[in-house]
């Protein structure tokens, strides 16, 4: 019956997609039937430049993840992921002046900060962190329920909000900055309140087959 339920919101789900309107650009080379055929064919014969430095770019983020799990494993998931939290409160402001558009390498700079440094000190830890939290009989419901509600809560309603801080405070970042410093000042009271995981044996115990009885000679 779940899985049938399931089936109302992927039918709301096309729904809103296929009321969501396409970029003017986009529009405009559908409507003169200028698509590409072949887009990858192309993308590697018009920019692969581009295509193959934006993998690199992602370098730093994907060795981070390796590097933070590996030493969450080794002092804990806690102090790892509350350094990336307070990083990320630290570096709000910072990132928006670094966001100089006559400067390209400052804001290169602030995006591999961000993205390639402090994000994956969070997220490199949260998988592991969330998966020991909880009991094997509720361990998928319970990292499903923090991880779809806090992104209702966090992502989902902080374009909203800061939209209105940015206009709030005349276009400059200090309300939003504020606000991303106490989202951190959040997380990390929430992290230290959980009990630390990493030395947590998440294999449940069973119990012993009962020895079979001896049979009784009539």
């Amino acid at each position: 019956m779940r899985f049938l339920a399931s089936g109302v919101l992927v039918a709301v789900g096309m729904y809103i997609r296929l009321q969501i309107m396409e970029s003017p650009s986009f529009t405009g080379i559908k409507e003169s039937n200028s698509e590409a055929r072949e887009p990858f064919a192309e993308l590697l014969r018009t920019q692969p430049k581009e295509a193959f430095l934006s993998l690199g770019s992602r370098l730093a983020e994907g060795v981070s993840f390796n590097v933070y799990g590996a030493l969450s494993d080794r002092v804990g998931r806690r102090p790892v992921f509350a350094v990336g939290a307070v990083l990320f409160g630290l570096f709000a402001i910072p990132s928006f002046l670094l966001f100089n558009p006559r400067e390209t390498v400052w804001i290169v700079l602030a995006l591999v900060l961000a993205f390639g440094i402090i994000h994956p000190a969070m997220e490199g830890v949260l998988s592991s962190f969330w998966s020991e939290l909880f009991d094997t009989r509720v361990r998928y419901t319970g990292v499903s329920f923090a991880y779809q509600f806090s992104g209702i809560f966090a992502s989902g309603l902080t374009p909203l909000v800061a939209t209105w801080l940015l206009a709030a405070g005349g276009g400059r970042p200090w309300f939003l900055g504020a606000y991303m410093m106490g989202a951190a000042l959040v997380t990390v009271i929430s992290v230290f309140a959980l009990p630390e995981t990493y030395q947590k044996d998440i294999d449940p115990v069973m119990a012993p087959d009962p020895e079979p009885e001896p049979a009784v000679k009539s």
